[in-house]
């Protein structure tokens, strides 16, 4: 399988309202460090970066308040924005070069939850002329309510857009009885999708979980 080794560094600022996070890894396919894997080195030696920060208004928005993450109401509301960039030397080829961008944004209070998110995605191949550039952009937006009797009502939109020509659009709804928190549950959900806008589907399911 493929491995990876490298260095990640964070930070929290601000009273924990900032935090950031800087790494560069090798890979099987990026070999900068010099460290070879089932895949092999990559022949122009370079590493992949990353680089993010978030910013959380009202102090960390981690699960302090939460239950399992999504089952109990925050007392108070709480925002945040985030913003993320991988500069990657990856794939099955000498050298082709990465770049993935992400901002995102979350809000949770009072039993409402909604997160927006964008990406950006491109593969540029520097030596093979015959392998062709894939550009591919996405955005998601979703919300739901998470009411005290252990029900929650949620609907999501979201799109991919993969060169500028093949398009995917969802429109999800969905509906969850929590009977013992994640460990005995029934969801059902319907989607609405269009591919290419010349084809479209209507994709509902019921799942049911029970841990013993």
């Amino acid at each position: 399988g493929a491995r990876s080794t490298g260095l990640v560094l964070q930070m929290s600022a601000a009273d924990d309202k900032l935090h950031l996070h800087a790494g560069a890894f090798n890979t099987d396919t990026a070999g900068g460090l010099g460290l070879s894997g089932p895949g092999g080195l990559n022949a122009d030696n370079e590493l992949n970066y990353t680089l993010g920060v978030r910013y959380d208004i009202n102090g960390d928005m981690g699960d302090t308040d939460y239950s399992q993450g999504d089952l109990e109401s925050c007392r108070d509301w709480n925002a945040s924005i985030g913003a993320g960039i991988w500069l990657g030397n990856e794939g099955a080829h000498p050298d082709t070069d990465v770049t993935a961008f992400n901002v995102n944004g979350a809000f949770k209070g009072h039993g409402f939850h909604a997160i927006v998110g964008y990406f950006s995605h491109s593969t540029n191949e520097d030596v093979d002329p015959s392998v062709d550039d894939v550009d591919s952009s996405g955005f998601n937006l979703q919300a739901s309510y998470q009411l005290n009797a252990g029900l929650s009502f949620g609907a999501r939109f979201s799109s991919v857009t993969i060169d500028d020509a093949d398009a995917i659009t969802e429109i999800s709804f969905v509906a969850n009885k929590y009977l013992n928190g994640h460990g005995r549950k029934v969801q059902a959900d319907v989607t609405i999708q269009e591919v290419d806008d010349d084809t479209s589907n209507v994709i509902f399911r019921v799942l049911a979980t029970l841990q013993v």
